[in-house]
């Protein structure tokens, strides 16, 4: 397998954490905001929608880092080469879901 650069890796992942933390609790705060206006289904699911992305990048996010992690603390460990299949199958799997459920979301609405 490829050699992994957790020097790189690392802090590309916890920026981009933090980028998407920052963007998904704004978001969600503008949701609150305008929760009492008149309702648009439209907008009200490209909001959601945009909610639910950055929610699930931030959540990967953090399988990055914990692969990275996992790369930093036992760099010799033979299993350690499956840190990263492991994490992007669990990453593949969670956006599967989401994509299944939001797909259900907009068939009830129309």
């Amino acid at each position: 397998p490829a050699e992994i650069h957790v020097d790189i890796l690392l802090p590309i992942a916890v920026a981009g954490f933090v980028g998407n933390l920052v963007m998904f609790l704004i978001l969600r705060a503008l949701r609150l905001e305008h929760e009492h206006d008149a309702h648009d289904v439209h907008r009200d699911e490209s909001h959601h929608s945009a909610i639910l992305h950055t929610a699930t990048d931030t959540g990967l996010s953090l399988v990055v880092i914990a692969v990275g992690v996992t790369y930093t603390l036992w760099p010799d460990d033979p299993w350690v080469i499956r840190a990263d299949p492991i994490g992007s199958i669990a990453i593949c799997l969670v956006l599967m879901y989401l994509a299944r459920q939001m797909r259900k979301r907009l068939r009830a609405h129309h």
